[in-house]
């Protein structure tokens, strides 16, 4: 029998809305480049309109790390004390 990914049709449908917002995104903000030389063409469609929803995450987290990662690095360049406060946040 074929595992069940949700338990009930309304988060299915809510999960895949998500995804489908999400995928919407990465279209305007031109991510969907990047996300279609890891992922491949056929799959970011199905990512885009919410039927490739563990895909979907898989790849969401790295693209979320990377941005802030360099918001971060955009940050530290313009004010020097938030990199201290980073290397003090790092020793706790």
């Amino acid at each position: 029998m074929p595992e069940k990914h949700c338990s009930g049709v309304s988060l299915c449908s809510n999960t895949h809305k998500l995804a489908g917002v999400i995928g919407s995104l990465f279209e305007e903000t031109g991510l969907k480049n990047i996300i279609v030389t890891v992922y491949g063409e056929n799959t970011i469609v199905h990512i885009e309109t919410g039927k490739a929803v563990q895909k979907a995450l898989r790849c969401h987290f790295p693209v979320d790390k990377c941005l802030n990662r360099q918001l971060l690095a955009e940050m530290t360049q313009a004010d020097l004390d938030i990199q201290i406060l980073l290397d003090q946040a790092e020793e706790l």
